[in-house]
């Protein structure tokens, strides 16, 4: 069975120690409110950092969490994002590119 309270904290320790799959996977719970109460602020907080040159997961979670929040200026930030991950190769950043609303 999923523990859900042990995932977050653990995943959170990992984030804290520097770790960029623990810092997604903590965001996604928290975009999500699994296990801890929905924050996507939080999640995002967690994922801007963790989107570094190489963080290409991080960054793609980061345009999906950016594209939830139903604002213009995030949705705009979520294109940018993704497309920049999706130019660099990262084929499911490319997937969620193509699931944006058009721009405006």
């Amino acid at each position: 069975p999923e523990d859900l309270a042990r995932a977050v904290m653990l995943y959170t320790k990992g984030c804290d120690g520097g770790d960029a799959p623990a810092c997604w996977r903590l965001a996604s719970l928290r975009a999500y409110g699994r296990g801890v109460p929905r924050d996507v602020a939080a999640a995002l907080r967690v994922l801007e950092p963790a989107c570094q040159p190489g963080g290409r997961e991080a960054c793609a979670r980061l345009g999906q969490a950016l594209a939830s929040t139903g604002d213009l200026a995030d949705l705009a930030n979520a294109r940018t994002v993704l497309t920049s991950n999706c130019d660099g190769g990262f084929a499911p950043a490319c997937e969620l590119l193509k699931r944006l609303p058009p721009p405006r």
